[in-house]
């Protein structure tokens, strides 16, 4: 699809060629036209006829991407790769609707409670580049992912725990890293014991985590997270919770809880067996009350 900011209206501003669709015009922010217009299987170019018009910018969109679900409002967020770079910056002025991508930062203390997000300069990733995605729209929407301008090539970051997965599927054994532990946003999950085999069925839980990744594959152009594995073995973490502080701006961190690890039997305030704890609160391990925050 292509974007045009222009500010004609119809006699100013005209397509002029075959095969191709206009599919809507908006006023953004500026004040000014956003038009739409999709090529069809036999358009190669696309030409206007533009009289006493300003064009501001014409932006390309290749891939759309889903933020979060309508149906289930504990699912807001989702990661993303590319192969080709990608300025999220153009969703709120050629779409209405702001979309910030983050990465996060590979400065972690493995035995350390939390990580650090970033919002990336500029808004924009390079090729390949991981991100976890945020929306000031709706939940479950499609939002476009323009390319950046030709002459804009972002540098891939230095320091970004977010793997992305590109134009494949990412194996699970081709993903392992010695020393490092991988971890997939999902809201499903099951149990391990403690050699890490499942025990039970799959859960479908009502909170989005970064779980850890034990076996199948990530999708084509997804991101998963990468972790130095903690000193102590006994703190080793299957889960990760996202913990926004309902910030709607920015993004401040996520906990990651040490006490939650394998082979091991919680047991919640009023008697119920958990083997791995997938939310906030107080349990009981080995006649101890812990926080897992």
């Amino acid at each position: 699809m292509v974007y045009i900011e222009h500010n004609g209206n119809n006699e100013m501003f005209n397509r002029n060629t075959l095969g191709v669709d206009s599919l809507k015009t908006i006023t953004n922010s500026n004040k000014n036209c956003v038009s739409v217009y999709r090529l069809g299987d036999t358009a190669k170019d696309l030409t206007f006829c533009v009289q006493n018009c300003k064009l501001y910018r014409i932006a390309i969109v290749k891939d759309n991407k889903t933020i979060g679900s309508a149906d289930k409002d504990y699912i807001q967020y989702a990661t993303y790769s590319q192969s080709y770079p990608v300025d999220y910056s153009l969703n709120e002025r050629l779409n209405g609707t702001a979309v910030t991508a983050y990465s996060v930062s590979t400065d972690y203390q493995s035995n350390a409670t939390s990580v650090n997000f970033t919002a990336l300069p500029n808004n924009q990733s390079a090729s390949g580049e991981g991100v976890i995605l945020k929306t000031s729209g709706k939940f479950g929407e499609n939002h476009p992912i323009f390319t950046t301008d030709v002459n804009t090539n972002p540098e891939r970051l230095t320091s970004n725990a977010l793997v992305g997965t590109g134009d494949e599927a990412t194996e699970f054994e081709k993903a392992k890293k010695d020393g490092y532990q991988n971890y997939i946003l999902t809201t499903r999950y099951f149990h391990l014991d403690k050699d890490e085999n499942q025990t039970g069925e799959v859960i479908d839980g009502n909170q989005q985590c970064f779980y850890k990744w034990v076996k199948g594959n990530v999708k084509r152009n997804f991101a998963y997270l990468q972790l130095k594995n903690p000193s102590n073995a006994n703190a080793a973490k299957t889960v990760i919770y996202l913990d926004w502080f309902g910030d709607t701006t920015g993004i401040h961190g996520m906990t990651a809880p040490s006490q939650v690890t394998s082979g091991k039997t919680y047991y919640t305030l009023d008697g119920r067996k958990v083997t791995s704890p997938t939310q906030k609160g107080i349990y009981i391990i080995n006649g101890k009350k812990i926080i897992i925050k």
